[in-house]
């Protein structure tokens, strides 16, 4: 029985295989294909594939990873670190601002839309409610009125009679 009857197990081996043999197992190409039960079935070598499954059976070749750039050909360090850090500030600032000025134009779009589809009612009337002002009297000084000493009678002037 080959390797893969468990998945837990087939991951472990294909993982430490993997490590192991690392540079001749860049190239590989495995073959996957469902065993008995429905078990993933891995294999590195296409007679291993049952007949009756290998129409079914895919295959997965691994791309070699892109050599690394000598250090002579990798692109000149700024002038300072001091600079670095600047420009570097500079951009990702730049990318922020572009990033919000984004979502602001998406939120306008967003305000415009959602207040053009609900329909608006018409405006409530305003009415202004106010008791009228308490009426004071007509008087134009802010003292009382003159005191003129005892009430006196009025008597009949001597050269007049009745």
């Amino acid at each position: 029985m080959l390797i893969g009857w468990n998945p837990g197990r087939m991951l472990l081996v294909s993982t430490v295989g993997l490590l192991f043999v690392w540079h001749r197992v860049a190239n590989a190409t495995i073959y996957s294909w469902k065993g008995e039960g429905g078990v993933l079935m891995l294999s590195n070598d296409a007679s291993d594939v049952p007949e009756d499954q290998q129409a079914s059976a895919k295959k997965f070749t691994a791309k070699p990873a892109p050599r690394p750039v000598p250090a002579d050909e990798a692109t000149p360090h700024p002038a300072s670190s001091k600079t670095a850090q600047i420009d570097a500030y500079q951009r990702g600032f730049d990318a922020g601002l572009e990033a919000a000025e984004r979502q602001v134009a998406l939120a306008e779009e967003l305000a415009r839309t959602v207040l053009a589809a609900v329909p608006q009612p018409p405006p409530a009337p305003i009415i202004i409610e106010q008791s009228p002002p308490p009426i004071a009297p007509d008087v134009g000084y802010d003292y009382a009125p003159p005191y003129y000493g005892l009430a006196t009678r009025r008597t009949r002037s001597p050269t007049r009679s009745r």
